[in-house]
């Protein structure tokens, strides 16, 4: 039945985007279906049409739900720096699959700089540290974004 129900497969994928995976191959190209899957769950993308991955709207919803879905984008969507800025919020190791000018982008850079430190400083600061790094890359990014 989820094989062939347009209904069903959107009422599964919502409940468990992997259901995507289970659909197919003419609902796993359907926009919407596909879109509910990767707001459910991002690594859904990797049942989807490939023409779906190339889609800016379907891979941003998908990193939105789990950074690390960044991998299965076309290539172009992994330089691009929404896409990234996007998944990088949600999962920092999101940049590990970043391309291209995504990768030395400065903003990108401080941006995941800033969440790493971030995520690394609760501890530092409760116990009354954090890292000369982390200060000295903090003050470079305020710099740049001032000039």
């Amino acid at each position: 039945p989820l094989r062939a129900d347009r209904r069903l497969a959107l009422q599964a994928v919502r409940q468990n985007g992997r259901a995507l995976a289970l659909v197919p191959p003419e609902l796993a190209g359907d926009r919407e279906v596909v879109l509910a899957a990767v707001a459910q769950n991002g690594f859904a993308l990797r049942s989807t049409a490939e023409g779906l991955k190339k889609d800016r709207e379907v891979v941003l919803v998908a990193v939105r739900s789990r950074g690390l879905a960044l991998q299965l984008a076309d290539e172009a969507l992994r330089e691009d720096f929404e896409v990234v800025w996007a998944a990088v919020s949600s999962e920092l190791e999101a940049f590990d699959h970043a391309e291209g000018r995504a990768r030395s982008d400065i903003r990108l850079l401080c941006h995941v700089h800033a969440l790493g430190c971030a995520s690394r400083s609760r501890r530092a600061f409760a116990e009354s540290r954090l890292t000369r790094h982390c200060l000295m890359m903090a003050l470079v990014c305020i710099i740049v974004f001032l000039v």
